[in-house]
């Protein structure tokens, strides 16, 4: 029986670091896009991007020529700012969440005896509420899409079809 609940364990704890890298990867692809071109809340640049992908700029230099492109008026470049802000509140506290949530996993989990349920149910808390943070951001830039002429609006679809496009390239083939 020891043994059986030591694989349940050690399968739980799996798939919750399954889940978190999943979490962290899918967070980091959803808001990457409103950086700025310099690399954004980290300050690390982006420019492999281009040797990596045939040539392309990165997906943040991408989006400003987006931007530049879309020659929005004042009302939807307010909404851009205020998407793109959004954006980056969401993404720095979602790492600051984390880094915070892995540090108190780390100590739950040194202790004897450590309640995984417990362990498990604050580390579903605290993904609940970044979600709910960057589904407010996305709803910012729904919000900012909504403005744009539907010139404007082909534009964008093509760059979000280019970026994704790029990204399925950039995925290591898991077959």
């Amino acid at each position: 029986m020891h043994t059986t609940n030591q694989s349940t364990s050690s399968r739980t704890l799996r798939r919750f670091l399954a889940t978190a890298a999943i979490g962290l990867g899918l967070g980091a692809a959803s808001t990457s896009f409103a950086l700025p071109p310099d690399g954004g809340c980290d300050g690390r640049a982006r420019g492999d991007w281009s040797a990596e992908h045939g040539g392309h700029g990165s997906p943040l230099r991408e989006l400003g020529r987006l931007h530049d492109e879309l020659k929005l008026d004042a009302k939807q470049e307010a909404l851009w700012k205020d998407a793109e802000q959004a954006t980056r509140d969401a993404r720095k506290d979602s790492r600051e969440r984390l880094r915070e949530e892995h540090e108190k996993t780390l100590a739950a989990l040194d202790q004897p005896n450590a309640d995984l349920r417990a362990i498990f149910k604050a580390h579903d808390e605290t993904h609940a509420d970044i979600a709910k943070r960057h589904e407010a951001s996305r709803e910012r830039w729904f919000a900012f899409y909504d403005s744009l002429n539907p010139n404007q609006r082909e534009k964008a679809r093509l760059f979000l079809r280019k970026m994704i496009d790029h990204a399925g390239h950039a995925a290591p083939d898991r077959r």
